[in-house]
């Protein structure tokens, strides 16, 4: 269900400015959109409400892709002193800002009782803040750590994922046909 509303939205932009580099940009955003919603049981009632930190993560990825295709061979902090490596720092300084607020979010909503189940399971940031209610052992930076590699990780490997199958969807129209 969510990637499938998020495909339609993806499929409504494109029928207003339908441009291929635009297609790469839409399948992040539906990704992130879909890892807030399943990991983090996140959801954002507007574009503006989410758009400065999927900003964030493509300002994040453009730099690291800069630094592997400009920056190999040096050393790490010496990159972190360049434009790009400031690109980056600022990046992950909007996505940590981001996930705090998701943290602070899912602890109220814990804390009142009004969680909402996932496909009747608890979002994994729910069981993080949960685990260091109960038991104290997740440091908050600990559990950005975990939010950061999952958007991070994540967005590429799933957007790659999505894609395929949107691809191959097309292609095959009998494979349309038995998932309709």
């Amino acid at each position: 269900k969510t990637i499938r509303r998020h495909a339609e939205f993806l499929i409504s932009d494109l029928e207003k400015e339908p441009v291929d580099h635009l297609v790469c940009h839409k399948m992040q955003e539906i990704t992130f959109l879909s890892l807030c919603e399943t990991s983090f049981n996140t959801t954002f009632e507007s574009r503006a409400a989410y758009e400065p930190f999927f900003s964030a993560m493509y300002q994040i990825n453009m730099a690291l892709l800069n630094k592997g295709l400009s920056y190999s061979g040096q050393i790490w902090w010496i990159w972190m002193m360049t434009a790009t490596g400031k690109s980056y720092r600022e990046g992950m300084a909007k996505l940590r800002e981001f996930v705090l607020g998701l943290i602070a979010e899912r602890r109220k909503a814990l804390d009142e009782g009004r969680t909402e189940l996932h496909n009747g399971k608890r979002g994994f940031l729910d069981l993080m803040v949960l685990e260091q209610k109960e038991k104290g052992e997740l440091t908050e930076d600990q559990m950005v750590g975990e939010c950061n590699t999952i958007l991070l990780a994540g967005q590429g490997t799933t957007t790659g994922t999505i894609s395929f199958c949107l691809a191959y969807l097309c292609e095959f129209d009998e494979w349309q046909e038995n998932l309709h």
